[in-house]
C-alpha cells in the first residue's frame, strides 16, 4: 500500500472500489472501462494483497 501511494495513488477509482472486494471473494470479474481508469491495478492489488498472506 505504501508504494501505491507514493506513486501519488491515495484513492481508488470507482473501477477498483467496485472490483478489489470481488476479486477478494474468488468472484468471476470482467470490467470494461476507459483507458486511465485504474483497471490494472484493480487486477494486481488483490494478487499481491494472497502473495504477501502467504509469506506470512
Amino acid at each position: 500500500l505504501e508504494v501505491i501511494q507514493s506513486m501519488g495513488h491515495t484513492q481508488m477509482t470507482p473501477v477498483q472500489a467496485s472490483t478489489i472486494p470481488l476479486f477478494m471473494q474468488n468472484k468471476d470479474v470482467v470490467v470494461e472501462a476507459v483507458t486511465g481508469s485504474g483497471k490494472t491495478l484493480a487486477f494486481v492489488i488483490p494478487i499481491l494483497e494472497r502473495l504477501i498472506r502467504r509469506e506470512s
